[in-house]
């Protein structure tokens, strides 16, 4: 007997004695589980797999991916990728129940070829990094994150960076004629931020 089939049925067992509504089958050499959403989900699985491991030895290997949603069975399909992805964290720490997370944002831009990420990045703010004066070009960039960070607020962007209004105004003016874009343009706004995180990022 394979021991995934092995441990199906040692999970079956287990199921019908914790008396919890769930089922199980096989995928690509992985035991799939399908919990009901009503059910103590965590508990049961830090159960099962301390039966496993009991019955199963020390030397046996257990990790598990739990999905976040509680979609009906007929998103299976999105259920199952989360958990896939969950158990691939899982594999990769010493977790033994990996639960699915959304990314961060930081996480999807990684997701960005490196080459399509430092073009865009060049495409949009590529003017300001040829600018001579190295200070003035990182002051400039740094007036800029912050103020779309502080959503265009223009005396919390001077209270932070311990200057006057009027030269954040003079900085902002002085950006706006080297990038040859308008503030006002919430597009631009968009995509002078995901410039400027990508930045950040690479």
């Amino acid at each position: 007997m394979k021991q995934t089939e092995q441990i199906r049925r040692l999970a079956d067992w287990f199921i019908d004695e914790y008396a919890i509504q769930a089922a199980t089958f096989i995928l690509q050499q992985q035991l799939v589980l399908v919990i009901a959403a009503t059910q103590n989900v965590d508990h049961f699985l830090q159960a099962l797999a301390a039966f496993l491991k009991q019955t199963l030895g020390k030397q046996f290997l257990l990790k598990i991916g739990l999905s976040h949603s509680s979609l009906p069975i007929t998103k299976l399909t999105k259920i199952y990728q989360e958990a896939q992805e969950a158990y691939t964290l899982a594999e990769q720490s010493k977790i033994l129940i990996q639960r699915f997370r959304p990314k961060k944002v930081s996480e999807l831009l990684q997701l960005i070829p490196q080459n399509e990420a430092e073009s865009f990045i060049n495409e949009t703010l590529g003017p300001l990094f040829k600018i001579k004066n190295k200070q003035e070009a990182a002051d400039l960039i740094q007036t800029l994150r912050l103020y779309i960070y502080n959503h265009q607020q223009i005396n919390l962007v001077a209270k932070q960076l311990f200057i006057h209004r009027n030269t954040v105004v003079y900085r902002l003016n002085k950006t706006a004629d080297i990038l040859g874009v308008n503030f006002e343009d919430p597009e631009i706004i968009q995509r002078l931020l995901l410039a400027l995180l990508l930045y950040v990022e690479k």
